[in-house]
């Protein structure tokens, strides 16, 4: 008898774990899979070529925060390019550039050209 109430337990013990670990891991969900966009706003940044990983074009607020565009136009991709863009964070993606919070512009107006010149010393 003893035997047969230790199998047993043992059993639902598995079971009951097994149960536990499917909810507690599940990402099935419809929003485990989708980009996430933050609420939209105006900011003025400027635009910054970063000599990391192959290099990439970085967005600076006027605050200090880093933002990594991700549809960032070539004819904007000038160091020390004034923008004012709108858009928003993306949440749920990730890039293999380590620096700022990825960035996805939806609105963008153009407030000064960077030098040319200097983007060519780059």
């Amino acid at each position: 008898m003893y035997l047969k109430n230790k199998l047993l337990v043992m059993c639902l013990s598995i079971v009951c774990f097994s149960c536990a670990a499917n909810t507690a891991f599940d990402t099935s969900s419809s929003n485990a899979n989708s980009v996430q966009h933050a609420e939209q706003s105006w900011q003025v940044v400027t635009v910054k070529h970063i000599k990391l990983e192959g290099g990439f074009y970085g967005l600076l607020t006027s605050n200090g925060i880093k933002l990594l565009p991700t549809n960032l136009a070539t004819r904007y991709q000038i160091d020390g390019t004034t923008l004012k863009v709108k858009g928003a964070e993306v949440k749920g993606m990730m890039s293999i550039q380590q620096w700022g919070m990825m960035f996805e512009i939806t609105d963008i107006e153009l407030i000064a050209i960077g030098s040319k010149k200097a983007q060519q010393s780059l």
